[in-house]
């Protein structure tokens, strides 16, 4: 049997630091990648409930306010046929929607949306 050099010795405990190290490194970034994605996935589920519930808020924030136009609506359209029956003469005409610009001349039918859905102000011209 031969003997064991000095070489021989240190390669093979060269080796084995080398695998010992491989190893650590391996199981040190297996632990920080899963840990990294469980961190991931429970931040975007919560980020997912917030947008969630926010938008719900706002779901019931913007029924409200369309219940609101729609019953404003209603009153005044009831206003005018209650007006236009009466016998008092007066003729009413939907010009439009208040816009940014001024009045924005539509029809009456794309007046009422505009108001209904987008919060813009309904122009009436009346005469006797």
């Amino acid at each position: 049997m031969q003997e064991l050099s000095k070489f021989k010795v240190i390669t093979v405990v060269f080796l084995c630091l080398f695998v010992f190290v491989i190893g650590v490194i391996y199981t040190n970034t297996k632990e920080m990648a899963e840990s990294n994605t469980g961190e991931k996935i429970n931040n975007a589920r919560e980020k997912i409930t917030n947008e969630f519930h926010s938008e719900r808020e706002n779901v019931k924030t913007n029924q409200a306010n369309i219940e609101d136009l729609n019953s404003r609506l209603n009153d005044l359209r009831q206003q005018v046929h209650e007006l236009k029956s009466s016998g008092t003469g007066m003729n009413c005409k939907i010009r439009g929607v208040m816009g940014s610009n001024g009045l924005e001349d539509i029809s009456g039918e794309a007046a009422f949306e505009e108001a209904r859905y987008n919060g813009k102000d309904l122009v009436l011209t009346c005469k006797f």
